[in-house]
C-alpha cells in the first residue's frame, strides 16, 4: 500500500473476474488486463503505475473523447492481443456533479 492507503505501487495488471458490458465481447473471466488507453488505434502501453488507477482514467477519458473507445492490452490463454471496447460518450462532469450532471445521474 501507499503512503495514503489508497495505492498499490506494485499492481500492473488487473484479473478479470466478472465480464459483462460494455466489454463482455471483448473480455472474459480469467483475461488479464496488463494496458488501457482511450483510442481507436495504435499499440496500447503496458501499465507502469497502479493499473486500477490507470484503468479508470483511461475508461474516464474513453467515455469523454470523440473516440468513444477503450483501448486494452489484453492476455489470454498465453497470447497478448491490443483490443477495441467500445464507449458510450457520455461527456465531462458537470460543474454541478453529481447533480444535475447527465454523465453521473
Amino acid at each position: 500500500m501507499g503512503a495514503d492507503g489508497l495505492q498499490t505501487a506494485q499492481s500492473r495488471q488487473i484479473l478479470v473476474t466478472v465480464a459483462s458490458t460494455p466489454g463482455n465481447a471483448v473480455l472474459a473471466v480469467d483475461d488479464v488486463i496488463l494496458g488501457a488507453m482511450a483510442a481507436d488505434s495504435g499499440e496500447v502501453p503496458l501499465f507502469t503505475s497502479d493499473a486500477r488507477k490507470t484503468f479508470g482514467t483511461a475508461i474516464g477519458e474513453g467515455e469523454k473523447t470523440g473516440a468513444g473507445t477503450l483501448r486494452v492490452k489484453r492476455w489470454r490463454a498465453g497470447t497478448t492481443t491490443d483490443e477495441n471496447i467500445p464507449m458510450t460518450i457520455m461527456g465531462e462532469y458537470s460543474a454541478t456533479a453529481p447533480y444535475s450532471c447527465p454523465k453521473s445521474g
